[in-house]
């Protein structure tokens, strides 16, 4: 079975890495994290992104590489290192590498591959993986799918909310910073006054389609207000977010967060414990302002 070669080809690797580094290597792992991506996805681009969150939260990454055909499950090992500031010990995370036509037969394989006693999550980058992300979260026993709805043409909340596994959107991360200066604007007197008179929400985005962080934003910023106020998406805009009643701008907040990348989106994800309740009702109401014209 390639999951046995593998583990002992990683026992290997620790035997040299031990061996290279007399002053010791520290093994690292808080989870198994399982990455979903197509061929087409620049490796490079990947790795590296593995590298960053590795220092943040260490694990066990297995990256799942979807190339279609019908030759075998292939694979390797490696490790990623890194010396702590001022520290003498190396310490070291795994990384395996699969290629693989597909996901069918794949789980067992998954499990074996796992870090023991060690909760696994799933990270589907790219929408062309976000079906077999669905399909194997839950045979491997995942606590979370990790999905980026900004990636989509046209995102899916409704089947993001039937997902057998508990759903992490990086679209919902990224306004992380903005949902902070849109919570100052309602800590305003003279906003929290005029709450009862505000009868809609217009978002405003500088595409020509409406991407899934500005849903999510004008879910949150409707559940914060406790009615179903009206929305509007204003494209080729400055993205912003105005509080209106009437024809009167009650409060406006500019929208957008400082360029980030996935894994500092995905750090970000990783350091919440537990369910995202504030996330989970965003979720609930982008499905239904995503079920009306936008």
């Amino acid at each position: 079975m390639i999951a046995d070669r593998l583990l002992e080809e990683l026992e290997g690797l620790w035997k040299q890495l031990a061996a290279r580094q007399p002053e010791g290597v520290v093994r690292a792992a808080a989870m198994t994290l399982v990455v979903l991506a197509d061929m087409e996805e620049d490796p490079e681009k990947a790795a590296s992104e593995i590298a960053r969150i590795m220092r943040q939260h260490p694990n066990r990454s297995i990256v799942v590489r979807l190339r279609g055909g019908d030759a075998r499950v292939e694979g390797h090992v490696l490790a990623e290192c890194w010396r702590p500031f001022d520290g003498h010990e190396q310490i070291c995370s795994e990384r395996v590498e699969l290629h693989t036509p597909g996901v069918d037969g794949l789980a067992p394989v998954l499990v074996a591959l796992a870090a023991p006693d060690l909760p696994v999550v799933v990270w589907s980058r790219s929408p062309a993986t976000l079906d077999p992300a669905e399909r194997i979260a839950p045979a491997i026993g995942s606590s979370r799918l990790i999905v980026n709805s900004d990636e989509f043409m046209k995102p899916d909340f409704h089947r993001l909310r039937r997902c057998a596994t508990r759903v992490a959107d990086l679209a919902w991360t990224a306004i992380s910073p903005e949902r902070d200066r849109v919570a100052e604007a309602f800590d305003d007197s003279a906003v929290r006054a005029d709450l009862e008179s505000i009868d809609a929400v217009v978002v405003s985005h500088s595409g020509a389609t409406v991407p899934a962080s500005a849903i999510y934003s004008a879910a949150w910023v409707r559940n914060a207000i406790g009615r179903a106020v009206a929305v509007r998406f204003e494209g080729g805009a400055a993205p912003a977010i105005e509080l209106r009643a009437g024809s009167q701008v009650v409060a406006r907040a500019e929208r957008g967060s400082p360029d980030r990348s996935e894994a500092a989106l995905l750090n970000e994800e990783l350091s919440i414990q537990g369910r995202d309740a504030q996330f989970e009702a965003a979720l609930h109401g982008a499905a239904e302002l995503a079920g009306a014209p936008l």
